[in-house]
């Protein structure tokens, strides 16, 4: 899988699957993260993860020429949304109730050199020697998605993530346009 698994989109009514979060996080020094769009969805039953919610966090950056690296302060965002639970999703030491973050940055404009594409950076486990018995779920907690979209690629491969997300967001076409594509292909 991609990304992890899907929640399953009939497995309750919509209003109990997601919902929205606060979208400003504040540290105890004073430092304040403002979050484009932040909101949990539930995880069904059959993937068994210690939580069944997922915290999510969805950016959108216009441009790529910042001070420094997307993928960096998309760790950040995500180590924040983690340490965030504590006190409000879990007390004391029960880590065990942590519920898994995905920082997904949709990154319009990108350069010609990258085009449409995505990268994705995971916490994994790397056995050195002997083996450790711990369950992928127990240490997967946080995910950053990039999606670099490129619209001068004719918008994407028909049928493609890159052409949705580009269509959606194509400063050039009108929204009779953008229903008219939508529809058609997706």
């Amino acid at each position: 899988m991609l990304i992890g698994p899907r929640p399953d989109a009939s497995a309750a009514p919509v209003p109990d699957r997601i919902r929205g979060d606060n979208t400003e996080s504040l540290s105890l020094d004073g430092g304040r993260i403002s979050y484009d769009l932040r909101f949990h969805a539930l995880y069904p039953p059959q993937f068994h993860f210690p939580s069944g919610r997922l915290l999510i966090n969805l950016e959108a950056q216009k441009s790529l020429r910042v001070k420094y690296h997307l993928s960096t302060r998309g760790v950040f965002y995500g180590a924040r949304m983690l340490s965030d639970q504590l006190g409000s999703e879990f007390a004391d030491s029960d880590y065990d109730k942590l519920h898994k973050v995905y920082s997904i940055w949709i990154c319009m404009n990108a350069p010609k050199r990258i085009g449409n594409a995505m990268a994705i950076y995971r916490l994994t486990k790397q056995e050195r020697v002997g083996h450790v018995p711990e369950e992928h779920r127990h240490y997967d907690k946080l995910t950053i998605v990039q999606i670099f979209l490129d619209s001068r690629e004719e918008y994407g491969p028909p049928g493609s993530l890159y052409r949705l997300l580009n269509v959606l967001f194509s400063p050039q076409l009108d929204y009779q346009e953008k229903e008219r594509i939508l529809s058609r292909e997706y």
